[in-house]
């Protein structure tokens, strides 16, 4: 009875053995299952995370993006009104170089009429001066010689006012 007892008891032992190792065994287990299921349950809240943060930066790309083409637009318009303003501008100093040109122009003109007025008058006075030294001093009336003296000397007056 004392073998059936001895190998009773090592079975038992051997069992319990076993039952303690399965036992521990599942402890193993279950805290390697704990541990991957916060792991995971990490990797979710770190995926969510990431998705969100991947929907800003999706949100703010298009933010952005309708930014730029706004500018661009902006940009175009102001392209198209910046030439529209050279254009004028072109158009006005032609304008302007034209309306020099008729100035230079008059100015020449009037220059020219008023050398050819000084001309005139010069050659009316020598004209003038070659007629009184041709004509002789009639003696027999002398009234008519102080008047020609007077006259001459009111156009010399006049010529030397003029000039």
């Amino acid at each position: 009875m004392a073998i059936n007892n001895a190998a009773e008891y090592w079975t038992k032992k051997g069992e319990h053995q076993k039952i303690h190792d399965a036992i521990a065994s599942c402890i193993k287990k279950n805290k390697l299952i704990q541990m991957l299921y916060n792991e995971k349950e990490e990797l979710l809240k770190h995926q969510q995370q990431l998705q969100k943060m991947v929907k800003e930066v999706v949100h703010h790309k298009k933010v952005i993006q309708l930014d730029v083409h706004q500018e661009k637009s902006y940009m175009t318009k102001l392209q198209l009104e910046n030439d529209q303003l050279l254009a004028e501008k072109i158009s006005y100093l032609d304008i302007i170089n034209e309306k020099e040109a008729v100035i230079v122009s008059l100015r020449d003109q009037k220059l020219a009429q008023e050398l050819q007025s000084e001309k005139d008058k010069e050659e009316k006075k020598e004209g003038e001066a070659e007629k009184i030294k041709l004509r002789k001093p009639d003696s027999s009336f002398p009234k008519a010689d102080t008047r020609a003296q007077k006259r001459k000397e009111q156009k010399k007056s006049q010529i030397k006012e003029e000039g």
